[in-house]
């Protein structure tokens, strides 16, 4: 019941912040009135919450490294798997916004895409390497990449302020660019319980399939 409960605000709360950036929300972004500036406030609040997720599965593999509790594992690849979703929406918006304002869906001298995508391959391996996992030993390599891959988070995250965009300049705090907060702050907390949700979701299923692994060994 709890959990569906923060489903059900996370859900609400994204509703009344879609509604309020549509209402209400400055389209103009560096100089430039369009509609698909909007975007931004799905765009930053799937970034920011997918790369604090990865932080999250960083610490639940250092945890688990420390003590080997399988429910440690779980909630890190889970919390990976919810994070590659949001990191793939933060590129599908990227891409879209800069197709309109741009004319370009990529631009490889934008070294905040590129990073972006860097994090994206790196945690992509890192799913497909928990595909083949078999057993305790490949969950505790698979910590340690998790562990390893979240040095990538950080140095993204600085990337918007330390290499400057030949496109446009630092959204959050610069000049070209008015943004409605409430809705801002709205869609932060959405995006946060839906993935607090999903998350949760997904151990929920880890624990359901290691629960059918056991009775399928007690049978045989």
């Amino acid at each position: 019941m709890r959990l569906r409960s923060i489903g059900l605000l996370g859900f609400g709360t994204a509703l009344v912040a879609s509604f309020l950036v549509v209402t209400q929300a400055s389209r103009e972004f560096y100089g430039v009135d369009h509609p698909v500036n909007l975007l931004f406030y799905a765009h930053v609040s799937v970034a920011w919450v997918g790369f604090a997720g990865l932080v999250i599965a960083a610490i639940a593999s250092a945890a688990f490294l420390h003590r080997q509790v399988l429910s440690r594992s779980w909630l890190a690849q889970a919390a990976v798997r919810v994070s590659f979703v949001f990191l793939t929406l933060t590129l599908a918006t990227g891409m879209v916004w800069g197709r309109f304002i741009w004319n370009s869906w990529w631009e490889w001298s934008d070294i905040r895409l590129v990073t972006a995508l860097l994090v994206w391959l790196i945690y992509a391996g890192y799913l497909l390497y928990h595909q083949h996992a078999q057993d305790i030993g490949d969950l505790r390599r698979g910590a340690v990449f998790c562990v390893m891959a979240s040095v990538s988070v950080p140095i993204t995250v600085a990337s918007t302020r330390l290499w400057q965009s030949p496109f446009h300049g630092t959204t959050m705090g610069g000049d070209s660019v008015t943004i409605h907060y409430p809705a801002f702050a709205l869609a932060l907390v959405g995006t946060s319980a839906i993935y607090i949700y999903l998350v949760a979701l997904r151990q929920r299923l880890h624990a359901a399939d290691e629960a059918a692994e056991t009775n399928l060994e007690v049978v045989r």
